[in-house]
């Protein structure tokens, strides 16, 4: 059941995102959020740029002394406290590479590169451009694949086997 409360802006329900919002057309409102009605009847119009922030971070609680105007950085900080992808550092290369694999589904593939010193087959793999691992021996070569790319799909050809 949606929660309706009756203010003197109109009836206001809460929406997707945890929000009262005027839900009747009463005097243009019509999908107003309740809270910046309070805090503009307050303190006049809200400037372009700027939200209004729940000081306590009840979307619900609409009271004057809990709403204050911040900018867009601002709004973003606060809402970015304490969680671990806000940290304002730059990865190092090594962990970019980590995401990527964790992250990418991704291809590659063997491919037939010559003969070794003793006239064997030599394969490689083809991973991004650059042929990463050398073997005569294919299950090897698919062992240490599996191993150190698992998120990326290994074509193997019938012109390898």
């Amino acid at each position: 059941m949606k929660q309706i409360i009756k203010t003197k802006y109109g009836n206001a329900r809460i929406n997707s995102n945890g929000y009262y919002i005027i839900s009747t057309r009463k005097e243009g409102n019509f999908e107003k959020y309740l809270h910046r009605l309070i805090y503009e009847e307050h303190y006049g119009e809200i400037p372009k740029g700027y939200f209004v922030h729940h000081k306590n971070e009840n979307k619900l609680d609409n009271r004057i002394e809990n709403l204050e105007l911040v900018s867009h950085a601002e709004h973003t900080s606060l809402h970015a406290k304490g969680k671990s992808y806000w940290l304002g550092r730059k990865h190092t290369e090594e962990t970019k590479e980590k995401i990527r694999k964790a992250h990418t589904l991704s291809y590659a593939t063997i491919a037939k590169r010559g003969k070794d010193k003793n006239n064997k087959q030599k394969y490689s793999i083809k991973y991004r451009g650059k042929y990463i691992k050398h073997s005569v021996n294919i299950p090897t070569l698919l062992e240490w694949f599996a191993k150190h790319y698992p998120t990326t799909i290994l074509k193997i050809t019938g012109a390898v086997l």
